[in-house]
């Protein structure tokens, strides 16, 4: 090896052993100053983040707020045309087609025109529902008609035309408000104790424990007044001894009722109140009362603290890794 190589080699020895005696780590001069810093840069970043979630939050607020009312005015004329449409079938002259219900076409938007054909009143189409005698013909080609009129009053609509739109909720002000649902249960019922009953007797297992916690005690006469005010039941309009279900435009004579006739069992089976709810296994009319017994309102707030909590948390950590 050359004495030049030689004198390289030792060279970079030499620095290598410098650069090792060296210190890894220097403290800082004025460490306490460094720290009340970074802790300051921590606070005024999580400062920062409460104003912004502050911020969402309200936005949001407003956003929800404004759809709400929104839906409201929507349900509330929506609802008012769904009756007068559904009042159109009440004619003896409609012939009923039980795979066709009232309350089906009426919510599609469709009121009745001719014996066996609707009229939309939003965009003046008009449909045929006649079909074939279901004896008369195989039951593969009858379901196939009757697949072929349904598909007719989804599609037949122009399409401005509102109805074209999903359908609407009936009862969104209700759902969103167990207190609200509460005060809509307690003007049934004191609507209800001035109808005539008669002699008419009703105890139901199944709708005492809704009944304790959404009226709390009552007086015996007052059971049953209480079971048909849960399923929405109302005296009807010019009487005290009949009453009705707007959603379904069934009306009957409570006083003449066999004994113990659950009141669900005396909607049309067309009720929005009979329909499955978000669960396919609960009744909507059972889906509402129980939002009395067991509120959905602390469970929303809670898990909004927590959110907030979760987001402080993570803001923090990631101004943290920043800094």
């Amino acid at each position: 090896m050359s004495e030049n190589s030689m004198d390289s080699v030792e060279s970079e020895l030499g620095t290598g052993l410098q650069s090792a005696s060296q210190p890894l780590f220097v403290a800082p001069q004025n460490p306490v100053a460094d720290s009340k810093a970074c802790l300051e840069r921590v606070r005024q970043l999580k400062r920062k983040a409460n104003e912004l979630i502050g911020d969402l939050n309200q936005i949001t607020k407003i956003q929800e707020t404004e759809l709400l009312q929104k839906k409201k005015r929507r349900s509330a004329v929506y609802l008012d045309g769904y009756k007068r449409r559904l009042d159109t079938f009440q004619s003896l002259n409609w012939k009923f087609v039980p795979e066709l219900p009232a309350r089906e076409l009426a919510e599609k938007g469709w009121q009745m025109k001719g014996p066996e054909s609707v009229e939309c009143p939003s965009c003046s189409r008009f449909v045929s529902v006649v079909l074939p005698n279901i004896v008369e013909v195989p039951i593969t080609v009858y379901n196939a008609c009757i697949s072929h009129v349904r598909e007719k009053l989804t599609t037949a609509h122009e399409n401005t035309c509102l109805f074209r739109s999903p359908p609407v909720d009936y009862f969104p002000e209700l759902r969103n408000s167990p207190k609200n649902l509460k005060k809509f249960y307690q003007m049934s019922l004191d609507a209800l104790r001035r109808v005539d009953f008669g002699e008419a007797a009703g105890h139901f297992d199944e709708l005492d424990p809704f009944i304790r916690a959404i009226f709390g005690e009552l007086r015996p006469n007052e059971l049953l007044p209480a079971a048909y005010a849960l399923l929405h039941w109302r005296p009807k309009s010019g009487t005290l001894t009949r009453l009705e279900c707007e959603l379904c435009a069934r009306d009957l004579t409570p006083k003449i009722l066999p004994d113990f006739s659950h009141p669900s069992s005396q909607h049309y089976a067309c009720c929005p109140l009979l329909d499955k709810g978000e669960d396919g296994d609960t009744p909507v009319w059972k889906e509402m009362a129980q939002l009395c017994v067991k509120p959905a309102e602390g469970k929303v707030i809670a898990d909004l603290y927590r959110v907030e909590t979760k987001m402080s948390k993570s803001l923090s950590n990631s101004s943290l890794n920043n800094i």
